[in-house]
Order: C-alpha cells, then sequence, then structure tokens
C-alpha cells in the first residue's frame, strides 16, 4: 500500500482508495467479478421481459376494448 498523487490535485492518496479524500476524483474503478456481472445482465434482461410483457399486456388489453365497442354498437 503506497501513497500516489492524485491526477487531480496532486495530494497524497493510498494506492488501494477508490477515491481521493479531499477532491473526490475516482482513483481506482472497483471491478465486477463473474457473479455480478452475472447479475447485472440477469436483471437488464429481466427487465426488457417485463417491458416486452407490458406492451404485450397494453396492446392486448387495447385490442379486446375495440373488439368489444364494435360488438356491442
Amino acid at each position: 500500500m503506497a501513497l500516489i498523487s492524485c491526477p487531480e490535485c496532486k495530494s497524497e492518496v493510498s494506492s488501494t482508495a477508490h477515491k481521493c479524500m479531499k477532491c473526490g476524483h475516482v482513483i481506482n474503478k472497483p471491478k465486477r467479478g463473474f457473479f455480478g456481472k452475472t447479475f447485472k445482465w440477469s436483471f437488464i434482461a429481466f427487465n426488457a421481459l417485463m417491458l416486452v410483457w407490458l406492451i404485450g399486456g397494453v396492446n392486448a388489453a387495447a385490442h379486446s376494448s375495440v373488439q368489444a365497442a364494435t360488438e356491442a354498437g
């Protein structure tokens, strides 16, 4: 664990720090592991499927209400 200088404000910061304590500049961005990447992509896929389901449900509801109106009238 060495001290390095912050590229933004030039103050001394630990080499293991994620941000500079003085100015808040990001020094080391944490990286996702395999489980983190898997969780992220499964979350994105789940939300995409929910969006498709929502659009399909709205279209089906609109279609059935139009069909009921034409049969009644």
